[in-house]
């Protein structure tokens, strides 16, 4: 298991202000599949939901600006 460190905007955020979180990306994921596991890990599908006018929730909406390997920032003596 990996950490990533993803900064990332929201395509429906009005402001665009970039945010940050931390996904365990499993050694499972090959390297191209990484954003639409890093996208559908920070914001999954949700259903259509009347109370939002039917708009539902996309990965689509996940705009990434950067990723880190936090697991590569680690001095040696802290490997395990």
């Amino acid at each position: 298991m990996t950490k990533l460190l993803v900064s990332y905007t929201l395509t429906t955020r009005p402001d665009a202000s970039a945010m940050d979180s931390v996904v365990d990306l499993p050694d499972s994921v090959t390297p191209e599949e990484i954003p639409g596991f890093v996208r559908k890990t920070i914001c999954p599908p949700a259903n259509a939901d009347p109370t939002d006018g039917f708009r539902g929730r996309s990965p689509s909406q996940v705009v990434i600006l950067n990723l880190v390997n936090l697991d590569s920032l680690r001095s040696g003596s802290d490997r395990a």
